[in-house]
């Protein structure tokens, strides 16, 4: 475990010293999160063997040599400028998007309340098993809390590069409703990710966040997180006596805050120790990515009618058929996914592939300076940080493409729309007068531009 810390704390260390303002990146938060991940289940006595904890050990190393290289191999030189050349155009663009997201969050949060029975049963449900299974038997539409917020992130941001406070404002209120509702229910990874998400937006898009600001927000961000853990137990008494009551526990036992007692970081990768321990010689040969391309497709898997693996699935039979009966989950490592596939070759190949994406994706938004790029970073990010850490791979790349890269979508959508359209009004020397005056307009937009190299 020192070796993974090591490797894990290493890249936040150097950006610190040598690059103060490019912390908020994937080179530097992945293995972070990734390693207390992994150091989480070691912290608790699981009653696993002596040789399950050394293959452990070595098999999780051996991912964060993979997971380092992939990063590493295809990364940027730090740099602290911007050079984000977006168009006014595109900005007008980006608003009507928000609007569309806007208007899908709704129609989705509706369905949800309506499925529920109302707001009080779907505070009363809460965040756990049993919404999940409600919602697996019900009709309801997208994921409407979130694209509502994604929706608000993306308004603020439109008015962060235009200058509208009056827009800011607004979608400051429109967000807050939502987010005390989720405090409610027990919704934390939905605000956690919007957060992530907005963050992105202004650090890659508009300036470059200190890496002070990084640091203290990921430990005052994760002590909050876990604080609010804690509190969900006591939400059913209420706001201030739930406060109040965890404000007691952690007076009594300050570790509680801190990510590794949270079983957020240590039910996930034991999955890997109990893989070691109950079924070592399983091997699915790639089904359990094929599941996940397939189930990333909308209306594909109806088409097929496969009975596609779950590996997260074949777990919870193996380890609590009553929580799986009950719609419950207790995540997945992307190690023992990895291992259960192709052996120890595949867990080197998940994490190298893994870390190769979330590098080229901020590669690709830097060098490309294109709004669409950017709201691909900034989706692409929570999901690189969280969930394709935590839970297998087909429910990982299910929430990215359908929920978080939403964004995107409907802005290209709209962008090539309102292009088409344009193209068919305006005859060939039109369009072409048009190319050229909007290329002299973009290139003296760009110099201008807040945060424009």
């Amino acid at each position: 475990m020192p070796c993974i810390a090591i490797l894990a704390f290493s890249p936040l260390l150097d950006r610190a010293v040598f690059a103060q303002s490019d912390l908020l990146t994937p080179t530097v938060l992945v293995p972070l999160i990734f390693g207390l991940y992994v150091i989480g289940p070691t912290l608790v006595v699981q009653g696993y063997s002596s040789d399950v904890l050394r293959n452990y050990g070595t098999l999780n190393l051996f991912a964060m040599s993979g997971l380092t290289l992939g990063l590493w191999v295809v990364r940027r030189r730090p740099t602290a400028e911007l050079a984000r050349t977006v168009v006014a155009w595109d900005f007008e663009i980006l608003k009507i998007a928000s609007w569309v997201l806007f208007l899908l969050g709704a129609l989705g949060i509706a369905t949800q309340v309506r499925a529920f029975g109302g707001i009080g049963a779907l505070v009363g449900v809460g965040y756990g098993a049993e919404r999940y299974a409600l919602l697996r038997t019900t009709t309801t539409f997208g994921a409407g809390f979130e694209w509502w917020l994604l929706g608000c992130g993306c308004l603020w941001f439109y008015s962060l590069r235009t200058g509208r406070r009056a827009t800011a404002l607004l979608s400051a209120l429109i967000a807050v409703p939502v987010i005390l509702l989720l405090l409610q229910i027990g919704g934390r990874s939905t605000i956690v990710y919007f957060v992530v998400f907005v963050a992105v937006l202004y650090s890659e898009g508009h300036k470059r966040i200190r890496g002070s600001a990084v640091v203290f927000g990921l430990v005052v961000g994760i002590a909050l997180a876990q604080f609010y853990n804690l509190a969900r137990y006591f939400l059913a008494e209420g706001i201030l006596t739930s406060v109040s009551e965890t404000a007691k526990i952690v007076m009594q036992h300050p570790e509680a805050v801190l990510p590794t007692s949270a079983n957020e970081f240590r039910a996930p990768h034991t999955s890997l120790m109990e893989a070691l321990a109950y079924y070592p010689d399983a091997r699915y040969w790639g089904l359990s990515y094929a599941a996940g391309l397939v189930n990333a497709v909308p209306v594909l898997p109806s088409i097929l009618n496969m009975d596609l693996l779950n590996i997260s699935r074949v777990r919870l039979e193996f380890i609590d058929p009553l929580l799986l009966s009950e719609g419950g989950g207790l995540g997945f490592s992307p190690v023992a996914e990895g291992y259960l596939n192709f052996g120890i070759l595949g867990v080197w190949l998940h994490m190298f592939c893994y870390g190769v994406l979330g590098a080229w994706v901020f590669r690709k938004s830097r060098e490309t300076s294109s709004l669409g790029w950017l709201l691909i970073a900034a989706g692409v990010m929570p999901i690189l940080c969280f969930d394709g850490l935590r839970i297998h791979f087909a429910s990982a790349i299910y929430k990215c493409l359908r929920v978080y890269l939403m964004p995107v979508f409907v802005y290209l959508f709209i962008r090539l729309s309102l292009k088409s359209a344009g193209t068919r009004r305006r005859g060939p020397r039109q369009q072409d007068h048009l190319q050229r005056s909007t290329k002299s307009r973009e290139d003296n937009l760009g110099a201008s531009e807040p945060g424009a190299s």
